[in-house]
């Protein structure tokens, strides 16, 4: 449910103790995070899912507080957190402006760090466990069959089996989770990433936060691109891992991006195709047909890579050149668009 002006108000008050100077909405009224000034100082106020996800992510803030690339937390209290306001584009945007290979490499590295940082911290015994609710993973790897159903696509085959022992096969560690371009914010002075929206942190595999990123409907089709990202963040682990990194995430990008698409047309559904400036200067999902094909065009060339994901090729290439109209199967979308891939299973 929105917030409205008047609630946020009353909120702010009750938190701060004093009508604010000014109230603004910089992601547009169906946010639940809006601004609030007093004097010359902003805050970033966020209304989370419950007093426990609001403690989840006040705590991670505060052990993360050293990193230089997080928000500072100013308060929690309830299902309220109070954040500095971070300054600067959205990577989203600066993706869309002037995309290089030196801003994405920085990007993922700063979310190895991170993860690294949370581990370090002791974020991986508190955080919850994502996944593990009753079959979270043969839903997540059923994706290619229910999508070709709903698209009126003949049904994949693919080594469904394979993907899920690909899948359940690493060990968990801290992650963001929620790591798409539009929740990390680019400093103006420093060009540093700061990542906001840590309220469905938790214990996955490393190398989802990197498919977050590059599988996402506003990162660039670009090889240059997607190699320099991962490049960046691997470098920050020395190339060194537990588990085949590459395989993993190959298999998890696939079906990544098949959440994408599901909420891409599940938006179209409702809405109709939408405005790509509109839509990218407001976080949205990018709902628009030249995203969609970025997204089908960047599945096949993920899924040819590897025998357990190489029957999903064809069926991407398909996907860029259908024209759609018809209801998705995505999720109710939350805030940060998760729970279509955590099952809401991260409370």
């Amino acid at each position: 449910m929105a917030i409205t002006n008047q609630d946020a108000r009353s909120a702010v008050i009750g938190l701060f103790g004093r009508e604010p100077d000014e109230v603004e909405w910089p992601g547009g009224r169906s946010r639940r995070t809006f601004c609030v000034r007093y004097d010359e100082t902003r805050y970033a106020v966020s209304k989370r899912g419950g007093p426990g996800r609001a403690r989840l992510e006040a705590t991670i803030l505060e052990r993360l507080q050293d990193s230089g690339h997080t928000p500072e937390l100013v308060l929690c209290r309830d299902e309220w957190v109070v954040q500095s306001w971070t300054p600067g584009q959205r990577l989203a945007e600066r993706l869309a402006l002037n995309p290089t290979p030196a801003l994405v490499a920085e990007a993922a590295a700063t979310l190895a760090r991170l993860q690294r940082a949370g581990t370090m911290a002791g974020l991986d015994r508190i955080a919850p466990r994502i996944g593990q609710k009753a079959g979270w993973l043969d839903r997540f790897s059923g994706l290619p069959a229910s999508l070709a159903e709903n698209c009126g696509l003949p049904p994949p085959a693919f080594d469904g089996a394979g993907i899920r022992s690909i899948l359940s096969a690493p060990p968990a560690s801290f992650v963001k989770w929620d790591s798409r371009p539009g929740n990390a914010l680019i400093d103006p002075s420093s060009g540093r990433a700061v990542w906001i929206d840590w309220e469905h942190a938790g214990c996955r595999v490393i190398a989802d936060d990197l498919a977050w990123l590059v599988c996402d409907e506003w990162f660039p089709d670009d090889r240059n691109l997607e190699t320099a990202a991962i490049s960046g963040f691997c470098a920050e682990y020395s190339n060194r891992f537990d588990f085949d990194f590459g395989r993993y995430l190959s298999a998890f990008g696939c079906l990544h991006t098949m959440v994408r698409i599901n909420l891409v047309l599940d938006f179209q559904s409702s809405h109709g195709w939408g405005d790509r400036a509109h839509l990218l200067a407001k976080d949205k999902i990018g709902a628009t047909p030249d995203l969609l094909k970025r997204l089908a065009i960047r599945g096949a060339r993920w899924a040819a890579r590897y025998p357990e994901t190489e029957g999903l090729t064809d069926f991407f290439v398909r996907l860029s050149s259908s024209t759609f109209s018809a209801s998705s199967t995505a999720a109710p979308e939350t805030d940060s668009e998760t729970d279509s891939e955590t099952g809401n299973d991260t409370a």
